[in-house]
C-alpha cells in the first residue's frame, strides 16, 4: 500500500501533535512540580518554623507541656519556643524545642506533637533537651 503526499502530511502531522502534547506534558509536570516544592517547600520534610512566636506555634508549644505534666505528673511552666520544625502530612508533625520553668531552673526538653486536621493534637514524646 502506497500513501500519497497528502496522506503522508496527514499522518506526520498526527504523529507531531501526539509529540507534542506528550512533550508538553512533561514540561507541566516537571514545571508543577518545582513549583509545588517552591510553595510548601519538600513535601512530607521537615521544614524550620520561621515564626516561633506565631500564636499556633506557642498553643502547640503549650500543649506539649501541659500534657506532658498530666503523663508525668510534673509541674514545668512554659516558657517558650526556641526552635521548631514543621511536616506537613494529613494535618501537622511539629518537633520543638521548648523551654521550660520548675521554680528556679529553667530546662529545655524536644517535644514531637501530631496535630491532626481538626485540630485535635496529640503528644508523641517529650525528652530533655
Amino acid at each position: 500500500m502506497r500513501l500519497n503526499t497528502q496522506s503522508y502530511k496527514q499522518l506526520t502531522n498526527k504523529k507531531m501533535n501526539t509529540q507534542s502534547y506528550l512533550i508538553l506534558l512533561v514540561f507541566i509536570s516537571v514545571i508543577s512540580t518545582f513549583v509545588i516544592d517552591g510553595v510548601y517547600g519538600s513535601l512530607g520534610a521537615y521544614q524550620p518554623i520561621e515564626d516561633l512566636t506565631s500564636p499556633d506555634v506557642q498553643k502547640v508549644g503549650q500543649f506539649a507541656v501541659s500534657e506532658h505534666n498530666k503523663q508525668a505528673k510534673t509541674q514545668l511552666a512554659y516558657d517558650k519556643v526556641i526552635k521548631g520544625e514543621q511536616q506537613v502530612v494529613q494535618g501537622y508533625n511539629y518537633r520543638l524545642d521548648i523551654q521550660t520553668r520548675n521554680a528556679d531552673q529553667i530546662n529545655t526538653y524536644v517535644a514531637q506533637v501530631y496535630e491532626k486536621l481538626d485540630g485535635q493534637m496529640i503528644l508523641n514524646s517529650f525528652q530533655p533537651l
